[in-house]
């Protein structure tokens, strides 16, 4: 297995243990890989946090989106998830 493989398979426990940490009525806040919200792969992390996370906010950063990153391969969502049930 790849670096990259083994990298993709921690990113949801990563996300997760984020929101873990938050306190209770808290806000965590993250910029990580974005195919989380594309693939199927991840169509249960997405379920689980719609159904359990109130979303706050989410952005698509594709390739290019910062200057600093000479090569173009930096492609990041931003996400805000509040700890409490979704308000609809």
């Amino acid at each position: 297995m790849g670096s990259l493989e083994g990298l993709i398979f921690w990113f949801p426990a990563f996300l997760l243990r984020g929101l873990e940490l938050a306190r209770e009525d808290g806000v965590s806040a993250m910029l990580t890989m974005r195919g989380w919200m594309f693939t199927r792969q991840y169509s249960g992390l997405r379920e689980h946090l719609l159904g359990n996370f109130d979303v706050r906010g989410l952005g698509d950063f594709a390739v290019g989106a910062f200057d600093e990153v000479l090569n173009d391969v930096l492609s990041v969502t931003a996400s805000v998830l509040h700890r409490s049930p979704p308000q609809m």
